[in-house]
């Protein structure tokens, strides 16, 4: 790649040109790819991406925009950051004229962005729209009339319809919603005019009611004004108009009435499916409950599912419709190996989705039109949106109210909480300043805003009271989750400890303190030092040593390689270093470990095995870090030769050692000197540091 691209630009080409999938990243390259300033320059190179490489690998490159624009909209749901939107819509920036702007590619990137609900810049959008044009102009094929447009238009239609085997109008909308948000409205309603001519139009017409895009909603309005009475008759489910009247906004309410008016006369009343299984997982630590059902409807089964995240409702679902019972089933079982996710009583839904729901009406986040095929073939009783409360999901759990004494043992044993998949994030990882102490933490990030934490508890306790497995110490009884939750809502803790909050404090102190030299160590990292290293085969006599200067940003499978020839050895065996991190070998990613991570101060020491048989440890200080880094290695003193290999370890070169000072040996012992290369003028004291070749 270009070297004077950015190092996040750089390593995404990387990472495209070697085609590697998104469920083959590494953790290091997700966490690359869930940063938003990757996204950024992932903008600004795609709009001029060239056809070759476009046509090399662009296809993945898109996958890996649509992964980070969904890690920026998951990140932006629990930051406001009008930063990071302005700099978004820097990066959409359009020069009409710019002979190498990809028009191609750009309406791919802008594509994308819109279906996650990204506010394009108008002038991008026009921009973009004007250098089509003018490309449409350059083109002395393109015909340029208003009817061969339109005729255009129905070819692609039906072409799309036919390439993807398009039988629903919900399956339509999951197609064609984000081609649908670049088209302008007056386009849009010439394509929902020709989609008239498919029995399932109307129900691609009412979802797309919901659309986020007001071209888009406006224009599917417009067309339902206009259809023939009797072509409502092919509506099968009128469930979606319930969904429009509860989730709709003020311009689709004005035109709703007229609508069911025609329903009433035409459609008969929906049956929903019944569901047959489900499975529950948590995903994003406390904060997102992930479902998974089996629908069954007539003689089709249908897959659906969906994730709950507190304080925004449903933020994605989806509905595969007549699948396999055998394709149901290998999608189960991958749900249980890799989500962990647990059967449950389908009656769980009945009291989720509700609260769901609920939230969704009062919240930030408006729903999703792939929510819309899910809800719509759902039991109409469980849509209704309600509240939740702790006393609503005591009586659900068929729980008595809790006495003084029993909220004060499950304050007590809130540490076992601890256990449970829901608190993985509970860690906080920007702790307030001049918060320093367990106390502090606890008081202000937990106490003080603690209403998260109890919905998170309930609806914890709403899956245990539904679980079709066991109570175990990972997933406790519903009473455990409601305890502490209503141990929180009476806020009455103060001075008294409260485990579970108390360990999480003194866990994101800690957080924080490797936060801290993370931090300190890319900084280090940047502008790297010399280090002055001594390395010592422990117990040996005399002693056996090196001293030799390298830079502090060596990664640790190079410094290995470098203490092999310091020291002598044959590259021959296992090793290990022994640090206050735990053992690091080859099973770990040396090349990502610098040995300023494990050395930063002078007086620092770590330990390094060789040879699991022999167990030749040696002990490895850091003695000076130089004002400059230390581009080439350079050993500057030492003694002592390096023992054989395979000679039984120190013990084994000390009886070695001792054979040489005996004045007679018989045959066997001057051969196994002999062997080993120990006899004749083999000097243990001897070494040169000028031999050593680095």
């Amino acid at each position: 790649m270009n070297d004077d691209f950015p190092i996040e630009l750089s390593l995404l080409c990387q990472l495209a040109e070697d085609d590697t999938p998104i469920d083959a990243l590494t953790p290091a390259q997700q966490a690359l790819l869930s940063s938003p300033q990757t996204l950024l320059y992932a903008l600004q190179f795609g709009l001029i991406l060239s056809k070759a490489l476009e046509q090399k690998w662009g296809e993945r490159y898109l996958q890996y925009v649509e992964l980070m624009v969904s890690e920026t909209r998951i990140y932006l749901r629990g930051h406001q950051d009008p930063d990071l939107l302005e700099a978004l819509a820097s990066a959409c920036h359009i020069d009409v004229d710019e002979p190498e702007l990809n028009i191609d590619f750009a309406y791919q990137l802008f594509s994308i962005l819109r279906a996650y609900r990204f506010t394009l810049p108008p002038q991008a959008l026009r921009e973009l729209e004007q250098r089509q044009n003018k490309t449409l102009a350059e083109s002395e094929d393109q015909p340029q009339d208003l009817d061969s447009h339109l005729a255009g238009i129905n070819q692609f239609l039906n072409e799309m319809i036919r390439q993807e085997q398009i039988t629903s109008g919900h399956h339509f909308v999951s197609v064609a919603a984000n081609e649908l948000a670049m088209f302008p409205e007056q386009g849009i309603e010439a394509i929902f005019g020709q989609l008239l001519t498919y029995p399932w139009a109307i129900e691609a017409l009412l979802i797309c009611t919901l659309h986020h895009e007001p071209a888009v909603s406006n224009a599917a309005i417009s067309v339902l004004n206009h259809v023939p009475p009797k072509k409502w008759k092919q509506l099968t489910n009128s469930q979606y108009l319930m969904l429009i009247r509860r989730f709709g906004g003020d311009t689709v309410q004005k035109h709703l009435s007229a609508w069911q008016k025609q329903a009433m006369k035409h459609v008969k009343a929906s049956v929903p499916g019944r569901v047959e299984s489900l499975h529950a997982c948590f995903i994003d630590g406390n904060q997102a409950m992930m479902f998974s059902g089996t629908l069954k409807l007539g003689n089709q089964h249908h897959q659906f599912g969906g994730v709950f995240r507190l304080g925004l409702g449903l933020i994605d679902a989806y509905f595969h419709a007549d699948l396999d019972p055998n394709q149901i089933d290998q999608l189960t079982q991958r749900l249980r190996s890799e989500m962990r996710a647990i059967p449950c009583d389908p009656l769980l839904l009945a009291h989720l989705l509700p609260w769901a729901l609920h939230t969704q009406l009062h919240g930030p986040e408006p729903l999703g039109l792939d929510a819309l095929p899910m809800l719509a073939h759902l039991p109409h009783h469980w849509l209704e949106p309600q509240a939740m409360t702790l006393d609503r999901i005591r009586d659900v759990c068929q729980l008595q109210p809790l006495s003084t004494d029993e909220l004060e043992r499950f304050r007590k044993g809130s540490k076992m909480l601890l256990n449970t998949p829901h608190t993985i994030d509970w860690v906080v990882d920007e702790i307030a300043p001049g918060l320093n102490k367990q106390k502090q933490v606890r008081d202000h990030h937990y106490l003080a805003q603690p209403q998260q934490y109890i919905d998170s508890l309930g609806m914890n306790a709403l899956i245990a009271h539904f679980a079709g497995e066991k109570a175990t110490l990972t997933h406790l009884q519903p009473q455990w989750y409601l305890g502490a939750a209503y141990v929180l809502q009476l806020g009455e803790i103060g001075r008294k400890s409260f485990p579970l909050f108390d360990h999480l404090a003194e866990h994101s102190l800690e957080w924080q303190r490797q936060a801290t030299f993370a931090d300190k160590l890319q900084g280090d990292i940047s502008a790297p030092k010399g280090y002055v290293i001594k390395v010592e085969l422990l117990d040996s006599k005399p002693k056996i040593w090196r001293r030799f200067t390298v830079s502090g940003a060596v990664h640790m499978a190079s410094f290995h390689s470098l203490l092999q020839r310091v020291m002598g050895w044959e590259h021959a065996h296992l090793f290990a270093f022994q640090t206050s991190q735990g053992m690091l070998d080859e099973d770990v990613a040396l090349d990502e470990i610098p040995l300023m991570a494990l050395l930063n101060e002078p007086g620092d020491s770590i330990g390094y095995l060789y040879d699991f048989g022999d167990h030749w440890q040696h002990a490895i200080t850091l003695e000076k870090i130089q004002s400059k880094d230390c581009r080439t290695p350079k050993v500057t003193a030492g003694r002592g030769a390096c023992p054989p290999e395979d000679c039984g370890g120190i013990w084994g070169y000390q009886n070695l050692l001792a054979l040489r000072r005996r004045k007679r040996l018989n045959e066997d012992e001057e051969e196994q000197l002999e062997w080993y290369g120990m006899d004749g003028d083999f000097d243990p004291a001897a070494f040169d540091k000028t031999q050593v070749e680095l």
